[in-house]
């Protein structure tokens, strides 16, 4: 049994640019569980997974879907919780950039941000093995109004905080954490946040505040100036 897992938000607008990031899947993730929440694709997109070994599909339902990852991720989270299974990581990737009409800026998103993240794996979950950390970001960046998100986040479930939100901000929506921060969400969150249509940001700078509610640090692999 994998300890740990995948959370992949797609959206494959056309075939040829899903290659990337299904061969990375399966290149740097062959030790995970993948689970796949599927916006609004071209014809074929889970028969063309399904062919890659990528099975653990769930569709975004149409009146939750938004014109971003979070609702993918939403999906993808939900089918995770439904497989009753628990993880010590679970890494959170999405299409990054396939939107883009611009080959140039396409590429510039899945070598800096997407690659890179999928590169640097065993450096997250090696930074996950320090006691004090519950997350890592790819990016972060200053920003005091955490509280705010953290404060969006509890409208979805109600815990006691043991920590005080970071002024930073996780950014580009790649990031590993540890799986019982994971599991304490899908497991105690409430159940009108499975069928809430999210903000876009949602999962980038909102979601990420569980580590910190947690009494665990969140640390980044790299950090903007504002």
């Amino acid at each position: 049994m994998n300890k740990k897992a995948v959370v992949f938000a797609a959206f494959f607008p056309v075939v040829f640019r899903s290659g990337v990031y299904i061969d990375a899947l399966k290149y740097y993730y062959p030790d995970c569980d993948i689970y796949i929440g599927l916006n609004s694709s071209f014809p074929g997109a889970e028969q063309m997974l399904n062919r890659n070994g990528f099975t653990n599909i769930a569709h975004t339902p149409k009146h939750l879907e938004v014109n971003s990852d979070a609702s993918a991720f939403q999906s993808a989270l939900r089918l995770l919780k439904s497989s009753g299974k628990e993880y010590e990581i679970v890494h959170f990737l999405h299409t990054k950039g396939i939107s883009r009409s611009d080959t140039k800026e396409w590429t510039i998103n899945v070598n800096d941000y997407f690659l890179s993240y999928c590169k640097n794996k065993l450096m997250v979950e090696e930074k996950l093995k320090d006691d004090k950390i519950g997350g890592i970001g790819l990016v972060g960046r200053s920003e005091k109004d955490m509280p705010g998100y953290s404060q969006e986040l509890m409208k979805h479930i109600d815990i006691p905080t043991f920590g005080k939100v970071e002024d930073i901000m996780s950014l580009i929506t790649f990031y590993g954490m540890r799986g019982s921060i994971v599991d304490f969400f899908i497991k105690n969150c409430k159940k009108e946040f499975w069928d809430t249509r999210l903000d876009r940001y949602w999962f980038e700078a909102t979601f990420p505040t569980i580590v910190d509610l947690c009494g665990y640090n969140r640390a980044h692999l790299a950090v903007w100036e504002k």
